[in-house]
């Protein structure tokens, strides 16, 4: 029971995830058309093709996580710890990613979000190795709201992204 609450809350997570960046692109659409606001278009250029590049790697690490996380998954058996481990290697693939080459504010974005993904990642880490039971209430309460900053974050590295033709 505790299991199928625990499962559900990461389903939840991972949905909700997925309906998010399914939203952007149904809102804001790929690829944006660049507005030019350089007055060097090939430096505008460079930029864009560089946030595209880096935004796919991130998005194909996205993928590797919830595969990596779930590759075993089966209605009767699920593993927070696999969970925790997929997000921590996610976290170190995508954390390490090398942001200098960009423009200062989508640095600053890139940075808030990893952070959000690190506080999720220590969170996943302490219920795995804690001996103390949530309940699936407390768990979607936690999870929510490292959920919640997660996508916040990760709107505004879209939002910066698109303002460079992203």
């Amino acid at each position: 029971m505790r299991n199928n609450r625990i499962i559900a809350g990461i389903i939840a997570f991972i949905g909700t995830f997925a309906v998010s960046v399914g939203l952007v692109w149904l809102l804001f659409g790929f690829p944006v058309k660049p507005t030019y606001s350089y007055s060097s278009h090939n430096c505008h250029q460079q930029h864009t093709n560089a946030i595209d590049s880096f935004l796919q790697r991130d998005i194909n690490n996205g993928r590797d996580r919830d595969i990596r996380s779930f590759e075993d998954y089966s209605e009767k058996s699920y593993s927070i710890a696999d969970h925790a481990d997929s997000v921590a290697e996610y976290v170190e693939e995508s954390g390490s990613m090398d942001v200098t080459g960009f423009p200062r504010d989508f640095q600053i974005a890139w940075n808030k979000h990893m952070d959000a993904w690190q506080n999720y990642s220590e969170f996943l880490n302490a219920k795995k190795s804690s001996s103390k039971r949530l309940t699936k209430e407390d768990f979607q309460s936690f999870d929510e709201r490292y959920t919640d900053e997660i996508n916040e974050t990760w709107y505004e590295v879209l939002r910066i992204g698109r303002n460079y033709g992203a």
